[in-house]
């Protein structure tokens, strides 16, 4: 909202809701985007159900979902902060990731730059609430929504070298069973999330 009034930008409308009430608004949209909010819903899916439900026929959505082999190594430090009941204030987060630091909690390797900034930190590690997918998962999940999948949106091109190098019979790189094998073995590559298209069919 800020920028739009600093650039004069008219034609956007602003709202704020709850996704699972947003059946009651009376349009539908050629596209949609939703980048890291389903996975933290309780139920992912009757969210991403309520989105799809918007488009138009072969209207385009663009979805951000975390990945579980890229946040496997998340998972210990995430447990012990559970265990040990802490919340997510601004003190909390940072004496936890000072211990993570000084190796108190193990050895790990936290390769985000989320890790350095306290807001960036809650949100990499300390989430109440996180559902991760395999390749598989995203592809059976939009099975059941009667969406197609498109390809991810991969900003490296080196990524996507290596995975027609393996696959090359995947030309359009859209066979997610390929993917499962491709990130078993490279578990990092959807590190940020994984990030792809899908169309309304």
């Amino acid at each position: 909202m800020r920028m739009a009034r600093k650039y004069n930008v008219k034609n956007i409308r602003f709202l704020q809701g709850d996704i699972l009430e947003l059946s009651r608004i009376d349009r539908r949209f050629h596209i949609i985007e939703c980048q890291g909010v389903l996975h933290h819903m309780e139920r992912p899916v009757e969210g991403w159900r309520v989105l799809s439900n918007l488009l138009v026929d072969n209207g385009l959505m663009s979805i951000g979902l975390y990945s579980k082999a890229a946040r496997a190594g998340l998972e210990p430090m995430q447990e012990v902060f559970k265990r040990e009941g802490l919340t997510p204030d601004r003190k909390s987060v940072r004496d936890f990731r000072y211990r993570i630091l000084k190796g108190e909690l193990g050895t790990y390797t936290i390769h985000s730059l989320d890790f350095y900034s306290t807001s960036g930190c809650r949100d990499l590690l300390f989430h109440f609430m996180e559902h991760k997918y395999t390749p598989l998962q995203l592809d059976g999940m939009m099975k059941e929504l009667n969406l197609k999948f498109i390809g991810f949106t991969l900003r490296d091109a080196r990524i996507s070298n290596l995975y027609r190098k393996h696959f090359p019979q995947d030309g359009d790189m859209t066979d997610l069973s390929l993917w499962e094998e491709f990130e078993k073995m490279y578990p990092d590559i959807f590190a940020k999330m994984f990030q792809f298209w899908c169309q309304k069919q």
